[in-house]
């Protein structure tokens, strides 16, 4: 009897070192629980950090990547920074304000000439889509520009959710936004805004605007040999034209940041999501400006 009692213990203990079916480990910076790392973890977390998206439980989890028992725009940094090999999440440790309470220390005084503290989260995403097409040197500049909008403004949600998209490849499958694509989720989907209106594709966009609302549709015109972008806000939707008028490209403005105005798009040329100069070519002729929110 007692032999049979120690087999029947020894059985159970080798069943509890057995993993449960379907049970799956945590792994830290995979915030969309699927099982790696990328660049689509960062962007749900920066997308959670402004409030247009939500997490799971395990998601909330593993999305801590820096262990610091909160889930904010330092962790979509973090994740960033580990898929270029700068950090390893995996070797990271908590916080030094989860094991030791640190000294008090004075607080400086406020100067006209303080740096402003960038968002690091953000930086990260605007440096990405600045590479894709070439304007790295302006990457601060840029992030700090979108961070100085008041934080009422409709347009400032739409440039901080376009941003959370860098760096996505063009097409029209999953994990890739074409030019309307990119234009519809970052109103539609990220921001809840505009539902009525089409984005479907630019030469559909166009045309709905001019049956439907052609007071928020407006002729591109020049100033001399450039564009007047004076009536233009940060977060107006551009179109463009071929050379019979017919849409072909849809563009979201940013801004005029160090004298030269910015877009954020989906652009063939550089296969994706990204920040560049305003441009216009014969093929793909800047014609409209939209202003969706106002």
């Amino acid at each position: 009897m007692r032999k049979r009692i120690l087999v029947l213990l020894f059985c159970a203990s080798m069943l509890l070192c057995i993993p449960q079916a379907g049970a799956t480990a945590s792994l830290r910076g995979d915030a969309d629980c699927d099982g790696s790392v990328t660049a689509a973890d960062a962007s749900l977390v920066m997308r959670y950090a402004v409030r247009l998206a939500t997490l799971s439980s395990e998601g909330m989890q593993n999305a801590d990547a820096n262990l610091d028992d909160s889930v904010d725009a330092s962790d979509a940094a973090v994740i960033l920074r580990h898929l270029v090999k700068l950090v390893d999440i995996a070797q990271l440790t908590p916080m030094p304000s989860m094991t030791a309470t640190p000294k008090p220390t004075a607080t400086p005084a406020p100067t006209p000439t303080a740096t402003p503290v960038i968002d690091a989260a953000l930086l990260e995403q605007i440096r990405i889509g600045c590479s894709k097409a070439g304007w790295d040197d302006y990457a601060e500049d840029i992030a700090l520009f979108i961070q100085s909008m008041p934080e009422d403004d409709p347009y400032r949600k739409i440039l901080l959710a376009g941003a959370t998209h860098m760096g996505m490849s063009y097409g029209t499958g999953a994990g890739q936004l074409d030019c309307s694509g990119f234009v519809r989720t970052v109103y539609r989907d990220d921001c809840k805004y505009t539902k009525e209106y089409p984005y479907k594709n630019s030469d559909g966009t166009i045309t709905w605007f001019k049956q439907n609302r052609p007071e928020r549709i407006h002729d591109v015109t020049m100033s001399g040999s450039s564009f007047d972008t004076s009536k233009w806000k940060s977060g107006y939707v551009l179109a463009y034209t071929d050379s019979s008028g017919k849409g072909n490209h849809l563009s979201i403005y940013l801004g005029r940041i160090d004298g030269i105005d910015f877009v954020m798009e989906s652009a063939t040329s550089v296969d994706g999501v990204c920040i560049r100069s305003l441009w216009s070519t014969e093929k793909w002729q800047l014609k409209y400006y939209i202003n969706p929110l106002d």
